[in-house]
């Protein structure tokens, strides 16, 4: 009979195990950065290892600050109580749950199992990481405390993508510290785990790892070659490397993907980045609006949405749904940065409005140079906001 014990639970984190079938293998799987925020969901890969009767203890993150709470060490320990009394064990991730799976693992004597995982987060170790840095300025690393990764007893499994550069920098900062077996996989993007998902590969090749502890990487590789043609996450990732020289070539591969027959979530949202970069903001804005139609609790598809209606100078919609977004993410400097921005556009588009108009009708050549110095000073202005601004202030503000 499954049997669920509750090891951990706090206003931020809870950590549960799941199984009872066999003392053979456990796995310790952590979750990735999460849009959804409440500790009430399904552990990372919980209904896969439950299906195949593997036990697991899953940490479940409310607030995705890449595990850096106070309580983890002693957690840590309640949990090697349980996984010493096993054959095997790994640790299990991607991404932010992928680091946390490198950065626990000796401790736990377990073999690690990550997907694009992060070296560091912090700044001070890693200043050329930048894809998270809304995300992270206000962690306190004090589980990690910008120290070397612990050497395990085994090489760790790091799937990741050789074209995602900043991917790439980590796993070989990772191997620096640890000996890891790399296995590469292109364009499949930094959600790679979901690249071997889709092709039908993941199911097979964790169970070869967890029930057998090997990998037959020739296999792996030449499989996910022959197939990858046929995914959406392929055509995504190409699209994302030709976006900056090329962007109509690349919203017209995109076009391609949202044409396959299985189309997740995750591409429309790549779609509507795309046609925003060829500035076709009406399209974006309807393809958003059924994103968040389709899954109104994703805040990540909701602050999309909001980024189409400024695109639209749709100011006051926009600011509406940003404010409701507040109470939703944790990540409240980023929406504070949004609505400043958004006020900062909309005050540069009528003052400038005002004074071009005024330069056509009195034909007056030093109006349009004091126009170009206005826009310049109120774009100061605005960066001045987004960096300063208070959100009880905004909020206040926002009311008159």
């Amino acid at each position: 009979m499954t049997k669920i014990e509750e090891i951990f639970r706090s206003d931020e984190l809870l950590v549960k195990k799941v199984g009872n079938f066999s003392k053979d293998h456990i796995v310790v799987t952590f979750d990735s950065y999460n849009d959804i925020y409440t500790l009430e969901r399904q552990g990372f890969g919980e209904s896969f290892f439950l299906q195949h009767k593997i036990d697991a203890i899953h940490f479940i993150t409310k607030n995705n600050n890449w595990y850096q709470d106070n309580d983890i060490p002693d957690v840590l320990r309640k949990i090697l109580d349980i996984t010493k009394t096993y054959d095997c064990v790994f640790t299990y991730g991607s991404s932010m749950g992928g680091y946390a799976a490198i950065r626990h693992a000796a401790f736990l004597n377990a073999r690690v199992i990550a997907f694009s995982p992060q070296y560091s987060v912090d700044s001070r170790v890693l200043p050329e990481e930048r894809r998270w840095t809304a995300n992270t300025a206000g962690i306190k690393f004090v589980v990690e405390k910008r120290e070397r990764i612990p050497h395990g007893r085994e090489e760790a499994i790091i799937f990741y993508d050789p074209l995602e550069k900043e991917d790439i920098m980590h796993v070989e900062k990772i191997a620096q510290d640890i000996p890891v077996l790399k296995v590469p996989l292109p364009y499949a993007g930094h959600v790679s785990i979901a690249f071997l998902m889709e092709l039908g590969l993941l199911e097979g090749t964790i169970l070869d790892i967890v029930n057998n502890n090997q990998l037959d990487l020739d296999k792996l590789l030449s499989e996910t070659r022959a197939r990858r043609k046929g995914t959406t996450r392929y055509y995504e990732s190409l699209a994302q490397h030709l976006s900056r020289k090329h962007p109509a070539l690349a919203l017209a591969i995109i076009r391609k993907a949202v044409s396959l027959p299985i189309i997740g979530y995750g591409t429309i949202s790549f779609l509507v980045s795309h046609l925003r970069a060829n500035g076709l903001y009406d399209e974006a804005e309807t393809e958003a609006r059924k994103l968040i139609e389709q899954d109104p609790a994703n805040t990540s598809f909701r602050k999309t949405f909001c980024l189409t209606l400024l695109d639209n100078n749709k100011f006051f919609e926009a600011r509406k749904e940003l404010w409701a977004l507040m109470h939703l993410s944790p990540n409240k400097a980023d929406i504070c940065h949004l609505i400043a921005s958004s006020y900062k556009k909309e005050a540069s588009i009528r003052k400038i409005n005002q004074l071009k108009f005024k330069a056509r009708l009195f034909r007056y050549p030093v109006l349009v140079l004091v126009t170009l110095k206005l826009e310049a000073l109120l774009s100061r202005m605005g960066q001045y906001m987004t960096r300063c601004v208070n959100p009880e202030r905004l909020r206040l503000f926002h009311k008159k």
